[in-house]
């Protein structure tokens, strides 16, 4: 993939069966299009159109199968901060990715049994914001 010094696509791989693939604002949907499907299609137009989305992909040269969570726009709202609206963003993002490998591997989530999703949710959440700092 073409990277210049702010475009930032990273992979963060799990203990299951699915890839976190991490990509920050300055990445076009062209780059990931080189890399990524959506299935046997291609990426859909819609990945780039909210401030942040999660979607099951596939690479290409491995066929494995990936969560690409995809950073787009800083919000529009000037009253926002946009550290903590990063944060929030991040955050919301992560707990698609969460419930995404955990319904995939067949995980309940339950009040009894907390503790390894919000380690899991924590370091998701860490990883999104590396990428999208460029950390």
């Amino acid at each position: 993939m073409n990277k210049d010094n702010k475009k930032r696509v990273d992979i963060y791989n799990t203990i299951y069966d699915i890839d976190i693939v991490v990509a920050n604002k300055y990445v076009t949907l062209e780059d990931l299009r080189e890399e990524y499907s959506y299935g046997d299609e291609e990426l859909p137009d819609s990945i780039t159109e909210c401030m942040a989305t999660t979607t099951t992909v596939r690479n290409k040269k491995t066929n494995r199968f990936c969560l690409l969570v995809k950073y787009n726009k800083d919000s529009s709202d000037k009253s926002v901060d946009k550290h903590l609206d990063l944060i929030n963003t991040a955050a919301h993002e992560a707990w698609h990715v969460l419930m995404d490998i955990y319904d995939s591997c067949r995980i309940n989530l339950s009040f009894d049994n907390q503790e390894d999703g919000a380690y899991f949710i924590g370091w998701i959440t860490s990883c999104i914001l590396k990428t999208w700092l460029n950390k």
